[in-house]
């Protein structure tokens, strides 16, 4: 999905390879970020969707009985 170079820290030998950290250039920081903020917005773009059309469906349908 992303195309991004990352490189591993070097990690002390006690730890394990799940506690490892990535380090990013500045620039691949910025675009990974970028693409993390793109990706939240379109949840969230989704998810109101969603509500909208669930609204919309129940007050079109009228009071239950």
């Amino acid at each position: 999905m992303l195309d991004r170079v990352v490189s591993r820290a070097p990690s002390p030998s006690t730890s394990s390879p799940d506690d490892e950290e990535y380090s990013f250039s500045p620039f691949s920081k910025r675009e990974y970020l970028l693409a993390q903020m793109r990706q939240k917005d379109e949840l969230i773009d989704s998810l109101l969707k969603q509500v909208r059309l669930s609204y919309t469906l129940l007050t079109n349908i009228g009071p239950l009985r």
